[in-house]
């Protein structure tokens, strides 16, 4: 056979494309910082955090300036998401057009799946702070979305640009209803027959993700998990009795203690060393449990979220072409992709790898809530 494929910059544009249209949660972001990664060296960048000044203050003939202080948070390109293929005689012979189907595609959905499901969970961890209904039950009612949209609005974050993530059974469950489905609550209601898709309703358009309907990920949690040292009421809390002598425990993780009344959720990963860790939390400890007192960790909630795509950040970018092989990194509206394929004399075989780095985070988690059945 002749061999018609060639490895090309525009073969990786296509890539590029293709791999932007089959993106859920990284189409529902703040993507600006891709900008500031490709004009730096480095695998991290600070983005600002806008200040919140809380409510204006009434004059009554002198003034108080208020602090405006800016902060920041680092987004990390912590993920490097890779695909390889070993080329055969056959899929060297395709047209540009059919390796871009039959290769190039599957390829990069994979990849598209797995910066999904990333960005997914690091953003549900920071808002799992402020969950409503039960965790573990997926969204079903107008009630249950209304709870996310009253949360966000009880914290006094901005509602615009707000967008819903679901997951496939809250989708089913919702699109049986009236308030989606009839036009009596809008001539554009039908829509939901018609296409299989929610839309917009009250503020917020909603998507759909493969990756919602998955139980969130708290780490390494197994065990027999007791305070360490009594006399803790602050934001944080040393606890022992892991069964992971190392490990994690995740941000977004929640769970009660006897000895305080409450849900606490763990507001930044946690490292475990010798089975024990200390617990950054997302407010102080009601009242001090007693040492070896036991913590229950909550059900692990469906990853359904309601936010302001201003609130969450994300960064999809190419690594730097390899020297030395056919190998090309190329950009779509601002996200980058890098394919390269070399050849071995020794096996008479080809390898195609299509690989990316990544980086997520909420930067706002006040603007977004976990909302669950």
């Amino acid at each position: 056979m002749t061999n018609t494929f060639k490895l090309t910059a525009k073969v990786v544009r296509d890539a590029a494309i293709i791999l932007s249209e089959n993106l859920v949660c990284a189409n529902l972001c703040n993507r600006e910082i891709e900008a500031q990664f490709a004009e730096k060296v480095g695998d991290s960048v600070d983005v600002k955090v806008v200040p919140d000044l809380g409510q204006a203050d009434e004059f009554t003939g002198t003034t108080t300036a208020a602090s405006l202080t800016e902060t920041s948070t680092t987004v990390k390109l912590e993920k490097h998401f890779y695909k390889r293929i070993d080329l055969t005689s056959r899929e060297l012979s395709l047209s540009v057009d059919d390796f871009a189907v039959q290769v190039a595609g599957p390829s990069l959905l994979a990849i598209a799946r797995s910066i999904d499901a990333y960005f997914l969970a690091k953003w549900a961890g920071s808002f799992a702070r402020y969950l409503v209904g039960t965790a573990g039950n997926s969204p079903s009612t107008i009630a249950h979305l209304l709870a996310g949209r009253k949360a966000i609005f009880d914290n006094l974050a901005p509602y615009r640009n707000m967008v819903g993530i679901i997951d496939s059974t809250a989708e089913t469950a919702l699109l049986q209803l009236n308030q989606f489905t009839s036009a009596d609550y809008g001539p554009e209601r039908p829509m939901a027959i018609r296409e299989g898709a929610l839309g917009k309703m009250h503020g917020a358009a909603f998507f759909t993700s493969q990756n919602a309907l998955t139980s969130f990920n708290r780490g390494d949690i197994a065990g027999t998990v007791l305070v360490n040292g009594g006399g803790q009421n602050s934001t944080t809390l040393a606890v022992d009795g892991f069964t992971a002598a190392t490990g994690t425990v995740k941000e977004g993780t929640r769970f009660t203690v006897t000895g305080a009344t409450g849900t606490y959720t763990v507001i930044a990963d946690a490292t475990i060393a010798g089975n024990a860790t200390t617990l950054t939390l997302d407010k102080a400890l009601s009242a001090a449990p007693a040492d070896n007192a036991a913590l229950t960790f909550e059900t692990a909630f469906k990853q359904d979220l309601l936010y302001n795509m201003r609130a969450v950040a994300g960064a999809v970018i190419a690594p730097a072409p390899l020297a030395g092989m056919d190998s090309f990194a190329q950009n779509y509206n601002g996200l980058s992709v890098r394919m390269s394929m070399d050849g071995a004399l020794g096996s008479l075989s080809n390898s195609l790898v299509v690989d990316v780095f990544a980086g997520a985070k909420a930067i706002y988690p006040k603007a977004g809530v976990v909302f669950q059945g």
